[in-house]
């Protein structure tokens, strides 16, 4: 399980070309470094992959951005960001709790996996979306099976084995809602994931909260 703390100015990476802080790869240092004659590894290999999963973040955000719009009915501001994220990240079932009192109530959820999940509350500080809710932090690869309302049994097939779960603020910066993506694989998420969900969350957020 990772818990990250992440500023939107964080959430995609910014190429500057006057910057000296050039990451290094196992081909050598990136400054002057030269591929073998006869060879096709890249002596800037890390530098291409940080140019691909960029290029991959913004294409998401920006498809993403363009589907949510302003003013939608709950539900259907709900389905469009499962159906959206779909595309960029795997997930056997996507939730949305909000906040009433000191619990989060379930708003939303579908995919194969809503079935192992009860509709009652989770109290604020329980299980991992009363975690992330409490702290105001994601968490990726989080268990779910300590989640109040998961009635499947832990190991077996078919169960949620990963989460990915986030904050949603309102403008005021007061946490309104949790963004929990649930798997069946192990370990299925990635800092990229997290980083495409961050880019997005303050659209997320104000979407959700206009449907309200």
């Amino acid at each position: 399980t990772e818990i990250y703390t992440l500023s939107l100015h964080d959430a995609l990476p910014i190429c500057n070309s006057s910057s000296t802080d050039i990451p290094e790869g196992p081909a050598g240092q990136l400054n002057g470094a030269k591929a073998e004659p006869g060879s096709n590894t890249s002596p800037y290999p890390e530098a291409f992959t940080l140019i691909s999963a960029a290029t991959r973040e913004a294409r998401a955000v920006f498809e993403m951005s363009c589907s949510l719009g302003d003013s939608m009915m709950p539900e259907e501001a709900a389905l469009v960001m499962s159906s959206s994220l779909r595309k960029w990240i795997g997930f056997d079932c996507f939730a949305i709790y909000l906040k009433e009192g000191d619990s989060l109530v379930r708003h939303y959820m579908d995919g194969a996996g809503a079935r192992l999940f009860a509709p009652s509350p989770i109290p604020s500080g329980e299980g991992l979306s009363g975690w992330v809710l409490k702290n105001s932090k994601p968490i990726v690869n989080g268990n779910p099976t300590v989640e109040p309302t998961y009635l499947g049994q832990p190991g077996l097939p078919g169960g949620m084995c990963s989460a990915l779960s986030l904050p949603l603020s309102s403008t005021d910066q007061e946490v309104f809602a949790v963004l929990t993506l649930y798997s069946a694989e192990v370990d299925p998420f990635s800092a990229e994931h997290l980083r495409i969900l961050m880019a997005l969350q303050a659209k997320f957020a104000l979407a959700l909260k206009n449907s309200l």
